[in-house]
Protein backbone atom coordinates (compact mmCIF):
# COMPACT_ATOMS: atom_id res chain seq x y z
CA UNK A 1 0.00 0.00 0.00
CA UNK A 2 3.22 2.48 0.81
CA UNK A 3 4.44 1.66 -2.69
CA UNK A 4 0.86 2.53 -4.21
CA UNK A 5 0.30 5.81 -1.99
CA UNK A 6 3.98 6.90 -3.05
CA UNK A 7 3.66 5.77 -6.81
CA UNK A 8 0.51 7.52 -7.00
CA UNK A 9 1.20 10.42 -4.89
CA UNK A 10 -2.23 9.73 -3.28
CA UNK A 11 -2.39 9.81 0.62
CA UNK A 12 -2.27 6.00 2.37
CA UNK A 13 -5.74 6.81 3.55
CA UNK A 14 -7.30 7.07 0.22
CA UNK A 15 -6.37 3.33 -0.08
CA UNK A 16 -7.28 1.87 2.79
CA UNK A 17 -10.69 0.48 1.59
CA UNK A 18 -8.42 -1.34 -0.81
CA UNK A 19 -5.91 -2.46 1.96
CA UNK A 20 -8.90 -3.65 3.58
CA UNK A 21 -10.63 -5.22 1.10
CA UNK A 22 -7.17 -7.04 -0.21
CA UNK A 23 -6.00 -7.93 3.48
CA UNK A 24 -9.52 -9.42 4.63
CA UNK A 25 -9.71 -11.79 1.52
CA UNK A 26 -5.84 -12.66 1.16
CA UNK A 27 -4.77 -13.30 4.94
CA UNK A 28 -7.33 -15.18 6.19
CA UNK A 29 -6.82 -17.82 3.22
CA UNK A 30 -5.22 -21.15 4.78
CA UNK A 31 -1.40 -21.57 3.68
CA UNK A 32 -2.68 -24.25 1.23
CA UNK A 33 -5.32 -21.96 -1.07
CA UNK A 34 -2.69 -18.94 -0.60
CA UNK A 35 0.12 -20.78 -2.33
CA UNK A 36 -2.30 -22.27 -5.39
CA UNK A 37 -3.58 -18.43 -4.99
CA UNK A 38 -0.11 -17.04 -5.54
CA UNK A 39 1.19 -19.83 -8.11
CA UNK A 40 -2.04 -18.53 -10.36
CA UNK A 41 -0.89 -14.92 -10.08
CA UNK A 42 2.59 -15.56 -11.41
CA UNK A 43 0.35 -16.69 -14.99
CA UNK A 44 -0.54 -13.04 -14.98
CA UNK A 45 3.24 -11.96 -14.83
CA UNK A 46 4.46 -14.64 -17.52
CA UNK A 47 1.58 -13.47 -19.92
CA UNK A 48 2.87 -10.36 -20.06
CA UNK A 49 6.51 -11.47 -20.26
CA UNK A 50 5.24 -13.52 -23.45
CA UNK A 51 3.55 -10.71 -25.25
CA UNK A 52 6.48 -8.66 -24.63
CA UNK A 53 9.04 -11.20 -25.62
CA UNK A 54 7.34 -11.85 -28.80
CA UNK A 55 6.76 -8.17 -29.41
CA UNK A 56 11.19 -7.82 -29.36
CA UNK A 57 11.13 -11.03 -31.27
CA UNK A 58 12.55 -12.62 -28.68
CA UNK A 59 11.94 -16.52 -28.11
CA UNK A 60 10.46 -17.56 -24.91
CA UNK A 61 8.94 -20.31 -24.02
CA UNK A 62 6.69 -21.29 -20.82
CA UNK A 63 7.65 -24.69 -19.26
CA UNK A 64 6.27 -26.31 -16.38
CA UNK A 65 7.39 -29.82 -14.85
CA UNK A 66 10.20 -28.82 -13.71
CA UNK A 67 12.07 -30.15 -10.52
CA UNK A 68 10.15 -27.14 -8.13
CA UNK A 69 12.21 -27.62 -4.74
CA UNK A 70 15.80 -27.95 -7.02
CA UNK A 71 15.15 -24.60 -8.26
CA UNK A 72 14.15 -23.55 -4.85
CA UNK A 73 17.40 -24.38 -3.56
CA UNK A 74 19.67 -23.59 -6.47
CA UNK A 75 18.30 -19.91 -6.66
CA UNK A 76 18.09 -19.75 -3.21
CA UNK A 77 14.08 -19.21 -3.37
CA UNK A 78 13.70 -21.30 -0.14
CA UNK A 79 15.70 -18.92 1.97
CA UNK A 80 13.45 -16.43 0.72
CA UNK A 81 9.93 -18.02 1.59
CA UNK A 82 9.48 -18.26 -2.52
CA UNK A 83 8.43 -21.16 -4.35
CA UNK A 84 9.32 -21.17 -8.36
CA UNK A 85 5.83 -22.51 -10.02
CA UNK A 86 6.81 -21.70 -13.02
CA UNK A 87 9.95 -20.97 -15.13
CA UNK A 88 10.35 -18.58 -18.61
CA UNK A 89 13.68 -19.66 -20.04
CA UNK A 90 14.29 -16.24 -22.71
CA UNK A 91 16.81 -15.33 -25.65
CA UNK A 92 17.64 -15.83 -28.98
CA UNK A 93 17.88 -19.62 -30.76
CA UNK A 94 21.16 -20.43 -33.00
CA UNK A 95 21.29 -19.77 -36.19
CA UNK A 96 22.15 -23.09 -36.79
CA UNK A 97 19.50 -24.87 -35.20
CA UNK A 98 17.95 -27.36 -37.41
CA UNK A 99 14.87 -27.42 -35.06
CA UNK A 100 13.68 -24.36 -35.85
CA UNK A 101 12.66 -24.71 -39.18
CA UNK A 102 10.37 -27.81 -38.49
CA UNK A 103 6.98 -27.74 -39.15
CA UNK A 104 4.96 -26.61 -35.98
CA UNK A 105 2.75 -30.00 -35.13
CA UNK A 106 -0.52 -28.31 -33.67
CA UNK A 107 -3.88 -30.42 -32.82
CA UNK A 108 -6.63 -29.60 -35.59
CA UNK A 109 -9.42 -26.78 -34.15
CA UNK A 110 -11.56 -30.10 -34.46
CA UNK A 111 -9.91 -31.77 -32.34
CA UNK A 112 -8.79 -29.11 -30.06
CA UNK A 113 -12.24 -27.03 -29.44
CA UNK A 114 -15.64 -27.65 -28.53
CA UNK A 115 -18.67 -26.36 -29.32
CA UNK A 116 -21.53 -25.68 -26.49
Amino acid sequence: MKNASETRKLPIEALAGYGDFMKGTINPMPEDAKSIWTAKQTYIAMANLLSAAAELNIDATPMEGFNAAQFNEILGLDKLNLNATVIVPVGYRHAEDDTQHYIKVRKSNEDLFITI
